[in-house]
């Protein structure tokens, strides 16, 4: 399930401190980010599963968002517009590791999280565990297209429409990179299971 910020209507202030912001109020500004800054953490975190990186994420997310407030579009909700520049970012990060993996030979999680598997195939919770761990392992070696796809559909939750506005892909684009994802981590789990039976 995914994680949400409180509801724009829990906060009235909100469009005011974005309004504000626009106009160069600093201290405006920095009540936005600290009305934010928890959510905007738990997005990359999600994402990213590394402390330092995430901080690194919210805080370069911060200084786009106040650099391009001008830009900034009120039909859509603030809450919305942060969160696609988080996940951009963390993409960003992503593609970054992935180059490092194929130079360097770098592996491990880039996640923690046991949503994923189909408890159906399971006969107990410590062989569920171990499954949901290896199709987290697995997911980090996706490319970085098909892993934040996955992520966000699989892990996350969010509708395909969702992640064609969050990510700029078309929805064309995000249904093939899914299966495409779904497919290698299938294949990975496939060859685990045959594995232990031998």
């Amino acid at each position: 399930m995914r994680n949400s910020p409180k509801s724009e209507q829990q906060k009235p202030d909100l469009p005011e401190l974005v309004r504000k912001s626009s106009d160069g109020d600093i201290a405006a500004f920095a009540s936005l980010m600290d009305s934010q800054k928890q959510y905007a953490y738990a997005v990359a975190f999600r994402l990213l599963h590394d402390e330092e990186n995430s901080k690194d994420v919210v805080q370069e997310a911060f200084i786009r968002v106040w650099n391009n407030l001008g830009k900034y579009r009120k039909e859509i909700k603030f809450t919305t517009w942060l969160y696609k520049i988080v996940v951009n970012l963390c993409y960003d990060k992503i593609k970054m590791n992935s180059r490092r993996k194929n130079i360097f030979g770098y592996t491990g999680s880039l996640f923690g999280n046991n949503d994923v598997a189909d408890s159906r195939d399971f006969h107990s919770e410590a062989e569920k565990s171990d499954l949901c761990d290896h199709v987290i392992s697995e997911s980090r070696n996706l490319p970085p297209k098909e892993y934040l796809v996955f992520h966000l559909r699989d892990i996350m939750d969010f509708s395909i429409e969702e992640i064609s506005e969050i990510v700029g892909m078309s929805v064309g684009s995000v249904k093939t990179n899914l299966c495409y994802a779904r497919r290698r981590i299938r294949i990975a789990v496939n060859r685990l299971q045959e594995s232990e039976q031998l």
